[in-house]
């Protein structure tokens, strides 16, 4: 017991200090030695009570009997816990460099100090369990059999403070912080051992119900109710196979959900299979996935602003026009729905940012009405736009008006749209060749053309905000009309609204339903579905079309991070051209899983499921320590039935359903405890470092958790329990039922 308890206890207390994490994560473990000890002291008592008569015959009280019997157990305990710290060193080192990936070399002071601590407390409870045995009277100590006593007053107590503290730490766990304290931490340690209390109090109460209602059942039942009634010391490995059962299940459910949540988490991070960060501006993303992967079937571009309000502020855009195709559904089981769906209802409902390539700009503008024109008449027309290398960026050209009638058009050189830019606006203003533009004339102006390449500007809505009157659409192109308080009009794009989606329960700044664009330019918006989570953003946040969002944007703020997504499976070549284009390290969705277990923490679900198992083997040793003594108590059972001429079939049938009832009671208790703790405790428990923002740790059990730590201890009980009541003929003959016949 003391090798099993010292050995889990260092390995885990060592890599808890070099994960960084709470040495609190071998607390239940700890706890349950504590308590499994002084039933295995007990075991060893009552194996050791004929020894104990004798030498009380010979004279041997107080001390100096104590003495004799704390030779072997201290030096069995001594060596287990040499053992123990040597194996977990072993421990310590082979999962801070499996799991951490960090070198190691012995345990620490924390886990040394943890346990010698462990080798005193074990020997001191090795002796507090033989003290029953040492006190009992002479009588019952040369016995053949052990029947239940009365639990003490002391037992008791320690029962109800075990169930009140349990009570405690689950409170404090559904109603503590994000930093929980000792008494959470122990938690799952305290409500198994309370589940394992309340697995023996339903055993005797079953039993005893049974036992007032068999006298009319055939012989098989009504022996093994009597049996499970009668038997002494049954409590003890009950009480310890429940618990670990408990935290059996707990564990491997937390080591599932933590393993489901940095898979899903990090596809949330990655948004594709495998992730460029892009060293530019969205627009040029936006551009370089197009000119790379024309048919888009490899490639898209993706923005994500974590912002700093936590709630609107907090945006991505994708390039949905590809999503399908590079991602596909794989962050359907995440964010609750499926995003293809979602994003073409987005490309319905919005318009998309006008992108023109070429290398000049031709203007084009006319007198809007007959009446004579001023000498000299000019208009000044300045376009805005962001530049194919994500700057802003004006271009201005001064278009004369001689006299009514056609149109004079203006080329003009246009630097860095070469590679596709979006125009973001334009000015227009008149005034009179020679007089700096000082006194215009306000003569209405009409714009012909605007065009970009191939591309004419004037195809889409130009609005003035500031002069809604100034600006009228028509066949010919754009008027324009200056007031005496107006000589200059600005024109910006007329997008509409925003279609985005936001995650459940998003709340807007300010209750203002506004998102600002890749650029930091307000937009309102339309919310057109709700989500679980987004990409980049996790569970809070708002996802929006990229192309729309570039229509009326600025350059890219600083804060923003940029995105090349790429299938898996893209051509090694067409990820090279994205990295000589201004792309970082490929990164798959392998490695952004490893980096987000490395930054949060995660291994240590896989240390909370390490301590189930050793928790798991000290219920077993427990089991194991009764055996003995159950064997030889079965033995002389089935002699005095046989003695009595019951079948020796009958009997059988007695033991298989003694086994039965026993592991429907113990393990029915173990996984109901189980199932409860993963639901109260996980999610208050230390096993990951969540960031903000993150998708929830989800607490329903998963089944194969249930059934593996429920089946684990089935196993164990049925072959111990089965183990010590297989004894054959001879063993079980009536004539070990007299003083002096050898066995």
């Amino acid at each position: 017991m003391s090798l099993v308890v010292v050995t889990g206890s260092v390995t885990l207390v060592g890599f808890a200090q070099r994960a960084g994490a709470s040495l609190m994560l071998a607390a239940p473990l700890v706890l349950l030695g504590l308590v499994a000890v002084p039933a295995t002291g007990q075991e060893l008592g009552a194996a050791r009570r004929d020894e104990i008569a004798v030498a009380r015959l010979r004279g041997l009280h107080g001390s100096a009997l104590q003495r004799m019997l704390a030779v072997e157990p201290g030096i069995a305990v001594g060596a287990g816990g040499a053992l123990g710290y040597l194996l977990g060193t072993v421990g310590v080192w082979v999962t801070s460099r499996r799991w951490l990936g960090v070198p190691a070399g012995w345990a620490g002071w924390p886990a040394t100090i943890v346990a010698v601590g462990l080798v005193v407390a074990t020997l001191a409870a090795v002796m507090l369990g033989m003290r029953r045995a040492v006190r009992e009277p002479l009588a019952d100590q040369v016995a053949l059999a052990t029947r239940p006593k009365p639990m003490s007053t002391l037992g008791i107590f320690a029962a109800l403070v075990v169930v009140m503290a349990a009570v405690v730490a689950t409170y404090r766990a559904q109603n503590g912080s994000n930093d929980p304290d000792w008494v959470v931490l122990v938690g799952p340690a305290l409500v198994a051992l309370a589940s394992g209390q309340a697995a023996v109090a339903l055993l005797g109460l079953l039993t005893r119900w049974a036992v007032a209602r068999s006298a009319g059942s055939d012989v098989p039942f009504y022996l093994a109710v009597r049996r499970l009634r009668g038997t002494a010391g049954i409590g003890g490995p009950v009480r310890m196979l429940v618990a670990a059962t408990v935290l059996g299940t707990l564990a491997l459910a937390g080591a599932g959900r933590v393993s489901t949540w940095t898979e899903q988490t990090a596809r949330l991070e990655a948004g594709a299979a495998i992730q460029v960060p892009f060293d530019g501006g969205a627009l040029q993303a936006l551009q370089l996935t197009r000119t790379l992967d024309p048919e888009g079937r490899w490639l898209m571009a993706a923005v994500a602003v974590p912002g700093s309000s936590g709630w609107s502020d907090r945006r991505a855009f994708v390039d949905t026009d590809r999503y399908e195709a590079v991602v596909g559904g794989l962050l359907d089981d995440v964010t609750g729905t499926s995003l293809g769906d979602r994003f073409a209802a987005l490309r319905q409902d919005g318009e998309t940012a006008l992108v023109a390539s070429g290398d000049s700009v031709a203007v084009g503008v006319a007198a809007a009405g007959s009446e004579p024109l001023p000498e000299g008449l000019q208009a000044r027309v300045t376009l805005a736009y962001i530049t194919d290398s994500g700057v802003a960026a004006q271009r201005v050209a001064s278009v004369p008006v001689p006299s009514p009638g056609p149109a004079t058009v203006r080329t003009l050189r246009l630097p860095a749209c070469g590679g596709g830019c979006v125009p973001t606006g334009f000015t227009v203003s008149e005034g009179i060749e020679g007089r700096r533009f000082a006194n215009p004339p306000r003569v209405p102006l009409l714009l012909t053309t605007m065009s970009i390449g191939d591309t004419d500007l004037l195809t889409r809505s130009w609005v003035s905000d500031d002069q809604p009157r100034a600006v009228t659409a028509g066949p010919a192109g754009l008027t324009v009309r200056f007031t005496v308080r107006a000589s200059l009009v600005q024109l910006a794009p007329a997008p509409g609204p925003l279609p985005v989606l936001i995650t459940r329960g998003l709340r807007w700044v300010s209750g203002d339903h506004r998102v600002n664009s890749p650029g930091g330019v307000a937009r309102d918006v339309d919310v057109v579905g709700l989500v679980d989570s987004v990409p980049f953003l996790q569970a809070e946040g708002v996802v929006a079309d990229l192309g729309q969002a570039l229509a009326a944007d600025a350059p890219t703020v600083p804060g923003a991070d940029v995105f090349v997504l790429a299938r898996d499976g893209a051509p090694a070549g067409l990820l090279d051209a994205v990295v000589a284009a201004g792309g970082g390290r490929p990164r798959s969705l392998a490695e952004v899983r490893q980096d987000l277990i490395d930054e949060t923490g995660a291994g240590q679900a896989r240390a909370f499921a390490l301590m189930a198992l050793f928790c798991m083997a000290v219920a077993l040793l427990t089991l194991v320590a009764s055996g003995a003594r159950l064997r030889a108590s079965y033995r002389h059972e089935v002699a005095a039935l046989r003695l009595l001429g019951i079948p020796a079939g009958q009997i059988r049938r007695a033991g298989r359903s003694e086994v039965a009832l026993l592991a429907i009671a113990a393990i029915g208790v173990g996984v109901a405890g189980g199932v409860l703790a993963v639901r109260l405790l996980l999610g208050s428990l230390p096993v990951v470092r969540f960031p903000a923002h993150a998708v929830a740790l989800g607490t329903a059990t998963p089944w194969w958790a249930v059934l593996v730590a429920g089946g684990l201890a089935a196993a164990a009980l049925v072959a111990v329990q089965t183990g010590a009541r297989r004894v054959g003929d001879v063993a079980t003959r009536p004539a070990v039922l007299r003083e002096g016949v050898a066995e």
